[in-house]
């Protein structure tokens, strides 16, 4: 039970052991901290503390985290008063630091307690008579580890750290430290609650709660049980059980029938009903613990794609025996500063992705086993969750790591991520991290050693929910067109590759299932002004700018974007921040359309990526640091619409009098009979180039339907637009193909137009 949480402390800086020596050897005299001691919080992270007390500059404008980096070189010390009521004296009291990062040190009134190592599993320590007495507990942070950015050896890997901050290509060096998560005083009677997982389970037609319980006893005793299941606050179930507990370690598993429960359904095919569950535990002196928590009933499993070769994994999800199309996004940590990002922030970046349909969030091996709020809220939401382990990539070699040292590491942290997140209904699958490989380049299988690990952790204690040995899980890791039938779990490409080449890839794709890839555009004006100075706004290639590249970096579009639409002068920062927004969502809304046309050949796309921990001058994001939607956030949420009038071609742009010939088609979750479907193609002169309604229209559950092939002469000078309206709606659809000029470039004018008519009209519906 929690006494309290602990959230204001002081913090300073000292230079490596000097708070373990803490006095000279050679004087006697006291080894100074660096600076005056200054507020802290908790949850934190030691870079805000750093920039509200003034000590740095905000490291997210100009250049200026540069200038940060030496903060993971030094060590930190978080003080706070202590103190343990009489009120607990006949209980059983204890600390827990649920989050530390990332080695510490622990002190009572300068007394060690304990030291650990890892971001994901808590420091546990039960006081003593003596520590009751304590004033003072202090957590001495060593300095951050010299662990793998993006760039470097993945079977050199030796921590559990998120290895984003050490530097990836959308966010800067900015290695994390601080008491990241929760700090607890907590209080039991002769028995503790460690874990427990409530599985709900339907057999021979009727619920039941499997509820499995893991608990400490610190003498032994008989206790009582209860269990409470409610709806809506109201209590509509009430169990009791009685147990004899040894001292020490306990396990218990006690089934619990359940009827007329409501089902939870992933966002977008039914409600996310979800039920109260609290656990008490009591012995001769009242209650000794309780746990309260939201459970919710749905079956899960997993199926091959339609037409799947054979040994594809079974990458098509199926909730509550109906198929489900996985819309999806690519989570990236929500902030550089992780340990202070508030929960508003949490809850707002994923209302926004339920707001855009999606239905699933990869949450990215590179980052962060996130806090319980982030699936809590998936939970309500109903977004599926992918957790991915915390391992990734490297580029110079992607093998996962051996060394026993990180295996015990990351066994521990997998036994804590599994036995904490079990119990969220929208986790849907785990996977053992981002991109690793063999030593020839080949997606790992379970035949690794590492993996293997990982995987006996996940068949131990979450059996229902697949596991996948990486992401992309092969045979290729990156799609490749030209190596048909082996594209089953796939990576890329991160770039709109060309006008043509672009349409050409996703028509002739026959990925499975497409776990990462995107296009890249320049940020919002607004993100822009955040992180520059005025005078430097202007369109630039990033080779010749150093604040561009150092918030870009391989996102620079300068180049894509003056091939299509010429060169962009100095004053004109406006059209080319439109003109690359459009081709970022162009290319993506191409290519999840393409992708879902095939449904359930395909079985899903998730785009790289939704979100950004820092704000960039361009990247792969479709909303930003701010929590502003880039124009790709649009077209995505109409992509991913329970309905989607989608238009299939060939290139983005063309010449006058260039015969086009382009598909209709009708994309549904639902099967629907009756619909009509009005095609309006125009040029930039308003005639009417093509006009037709398609009436009684049926769809399949899941499927797309080709409406008609259309063969239309593009009589225009800079474009034409398709409007595509379902059952007499407004556009549901709108796309927007350019004509070039005689010297191979479109119009910019035109595609700004477009660019402010339908932001206009996106903000105008939400």
């Amino acid at each position: 039970m929690i006494y309290k949480k602990i959230t204001d402390w002081k913090l300073n800086a000292f230079y490596p052991y000097v708070p373990i020596l803490k006095n000279s050897a050679e004087t006697g005299g006291r080894l100074s901290e660096i600076f005056e001691w200054i507020e802290a919080k908790v949850p934190g992270t030691v870079y805000d503390d750093l920039l509200k007390a003034g000590i740095i500059k905000d490291p997210y404008y100009g250049m200026q985290s540069l200038e940060c980096e030496w903060v993971k070189d030094r060590w930190w010390e978080y003080r706070t008063d202590f103190c343990v009521p009489d009120t607990l004296k006949n209980r059983n009291v204890r600390l827990r630091f649920k989050g530390t990062d990332y080695k510490a040190n622990f002190y009572l009134d300068g007394k060690n307690i304990g030291t650990h190592t890892g971001m994901y599993t808590p420091f546990v320590y039960t006081l003593t008579k003596e520590d009751r007495d304590a004033e003072t507990l202090s957590v001495v942070l060593e300095s951050a580890p010299d662990e793998m950015g993006q760039i470097g050896y993945t079977e050199r890997t030796f921590t559990q750290k998120a290895r984003f901050t050490y530097k990836w290509d959308w966010c800067p060096r900015m290695v994390h430290l601080g008491i990241y998560d929760d700090v607890i005083i907590e209080d039991f009677g002769n028995a503790a609650i460690e874990y427990m997982y409530q599985k709900p389970v339907f057999e021979n037609g009727r619920w039941h709660i499997c509820c499995e319980l893991e608990l400490t006893a610190f003498s032994a005793c008989e206790c009582k049980l209860e269990f409470d299941l409610s709806y809506n606050e109201k209590s509509i179930k009430k169990t009791v059980k009685k147990a004899v507990l040894n001292k020490g370690a306990n396990k218990l598993s006690i089934n619990l029938p359940c009827d007329d429960v409501k089902l939870w359904y992933p966002s977008g095919h039914g409600k996310q009903e979800l039920y109260g569950f609290e656990i008490l535990v009591s012995d001769e002196n009242g209650i000794s613990d309780s746990r309260k928590t939201k459970i919710g009933f749905r079956t899960i499993d997993y199926v091959q794609c339609i037409n799947a070769e054979e040994g594809s994994l079974p990458y098509n999800l199926v909730v509550n025996g109906e198929k489900i199309y996985i819309k999806g996004v690519n989570y990236a940590p929500g902030d550089m500063m992780y340990g202070a990002m508030s929960e508003q922030k949490y809850i707002g970046l994923l209302e926004s992705a339920k707001a855009a349909n999606i239905n699933l969030v990869r949450v990215w091996g590179g980052g962060l086993i996130e806090k319980e709020i982030f699936y809590e809220t998936c939970d309500r939401l109903g977004l599926l969750v992918w957790q991915e382990f915390i391992q990734s990539s490297s580029g110079i070699s992607n093998v996962p790591s051996k060394d026993k040292g990180f295996l015990k590491l990351c066994g521990e942290t997998a036994v804590e991520a599994v036995k904490t997140k079990r119990n969220h209904v929208s986790l849907a699958f785990w996977s053992g991290g981002n991109e690793l490989a063999d030593q020839n380049g080949v997606p790992v299988t379970f035949d690794d050693e590492n993996i293997a690990l990982l995987r006996n952790v996940v068949a131990k204690y979450n059996r229902e929910i697949l596991m996948l040995p990486t992401s992309a899980s092969g045979p290729n890791e990156f799609l490749d067109i030209d190596q048909p039938g082996k594209n089953h779990d796939v990576h890329g490409p991160w770039k709109y590759t060309g006008t043509s080449e672009h349409y050409f890839l996703y028509n002739k794709s026959d990925s499975q299932l497409h776990s990462e890839f995107g296009v890249d555009g320049v940020a919002n004006y607004s993100t822009l002004c955040e992180i520059m100075p005025e005078d430097q706004l202007y369109p630039v290639p990033m080779d010749d700018h150093t604040v561009w590249r150092h918030h870009g970096e391989w996102w620079d579009t300068y180049g894509r974007d003056s091939r299509i639409f010429g060169e962009f002068g100095k004053n004109e920062i406006s059209e080319f921040i439109k003109c690359s927004q459009f081709i970022q969502a162009e290319g993506l809304r191409y290519a999840l359309e393409a992708n879902r046309r095939r449904a359930f050949e395909n079985c899903g796309s998730i785009i790289w990526q939704f979100n950004e921990p820092w704000p960039n001058s361009s990247g792969t994001n479709i909303i930003d640091y701010y929590l502003k939607p880039k124009f790709a956030y649009y077209t995505l949420k109409n992509a991913y619409r329970p309905i989607n009038a989608n238009f299939r071609y060939d290139k983005l742009t063309y010449v006058k009098n260039e015969v086009f010939m382009p598909s209709v088609y009708l994309t549904s979750d639902t099967k629907e009979s009756g619909l009509s479907l009005a095609c309006v193609i125009k040029n930039e002169r308003n005639e009417v180039l093509f006009k037709k309604t398609f009436n009684d229209i049926s769809v399949q559950k899941g499927k797309s339907t080709l409406v008609e092939s259309l063969k239309v002469i593009v009589n225009a000078d800079k474009f034409i637009s398709v409007s595509l309206s379902v059952n007499g709606r407004d556009a549901d659809s709108e796309y927007l193909l350019l004509v070039s000029d005689s010297n191979g470039y479109s119009d910019k004018k035109c595609v700004c137009d477009y660019y402010d008519k339908m932001m206009g009209i996106y903000h105008n519906k939400s």
